[in-house]
C-alpha cells in the first residue's frame, strides 16, 4: 500500500510519496500531515549540522514509558513555543 504524506513549503502544499525527498531552504514555513490510516516514516537530515540539539533538549525518546504522550504534552510544547528561536526557528499561526 502507498503510504504518503502531504507537506506544506511556504503555504503550497504537495504530495509527498513514499521514498520522496523535499528539500526545504533556509527560512522556508513548512509543515506536514499524514492523511492516512497507515503509519508513516519521516526521516529528516538538517544543514547546516547542529539541529540535533533541539532534539536533544525536547526530544522523548520511543522507549521511554508514554513517550508519544510526553512528545505533545502542553508544558513541553509550550517550553518548545517559548524557546525555539533558540534553534533558529520561528512558529506562526
Amino acid at each position: 500500500m502507498l503510504r504518503e504524506l502531504s507537506t506544506s513549503s511556504n503555504g503550497e502544499w504537495q504530495n509527498a510519496p513514499a521514498g520522496s525527498f523535499v528539500e526545504l531552504p533556509p527560512n522556508t514555513t513548512h509543515t506536514f500531515i499524514n492523511n492516512t490510516e497507515e503509519d508513516v516514516v519521516w526521516l529528516t537530515g538538517w544543514r547546516p549540522k547542529g539541529f540535533q540539539v533541539f532534539f536533544q533538549d525536547f526530544g522523548i525518546p520511543e522507549h521511554e514509558s508514554q513517550a508519544q504522550e510526553r512528545s505533545v504534552a502542553e508544558g513541553l510544547v509550550q517550553n518548545v513555543v517559548q524557546n525555539v528561536e533558540r534553534y533558529g526557528m520561528s512558529i506562526s499561526d
